[in-house]
């Protein structure tokens, strides 16, 4: 798991700092096939009672229930390869957006866009922080 996170720290900082050098490849805007893939999917989650990474602990801990829902999600994606001919015009083709980045869309430069956002991010983290010691005290 450590490994798995620094390879991707590592991804987004090339990214990030060297963007010629690494590229993180950015997918289509397809509005109803993430409103309606998201909500299979948390549903999925919901009655497996597993996020997918908790699955895959489930599973290596030898545990039934992370089994099946690796198990589900495995043929869940194979369920959508055979029904992509027949789901991509209804939920593909329509509303797709294209290619969107914030930064292309805010018309500004990437990596002042990017500081910009891991700044909020980080603000928001201090915030919820100091909620929580609020709500304990």
């Amino acid at each position: 798991m450590v490994t798995e996170r620094t390879e991707v720290s590592a991804q987004a900082a090339l990214a990030t700092f060297a963007p010629d050098v690494a590229h993180l490849k950015v997918k289509s805007l397809y509005v109803w096939g993430v409103l309606v893939g998201g909500l299979v999917f948390g549903v999925g989650m919901a009655i497996a009672g597993y996020c997918p990474g908790t699955a895959l602990v489930g599973l290596g801990g030898g545990v039934r229930d992370g089994l099946l829902a690796v198990a589900g999600g495995l043929l869940g994606a194979f369920a959508f390869i055979l029904a992509y001919p027949a789901l991509e015009p209804i939920l593909i083709q329509p509303l797709d957006l294209g290619k969107l980045t914030l930064h292309e869309t805010l018309r500004l430069p990437y990596l002042p866009t990017a500081l910009a956002v891991a700044a909020m991010l980080g603000g928001i983290v201090v915030w919820l922080n100091r909620l929580e010691a609020k709500a304990r005290a």
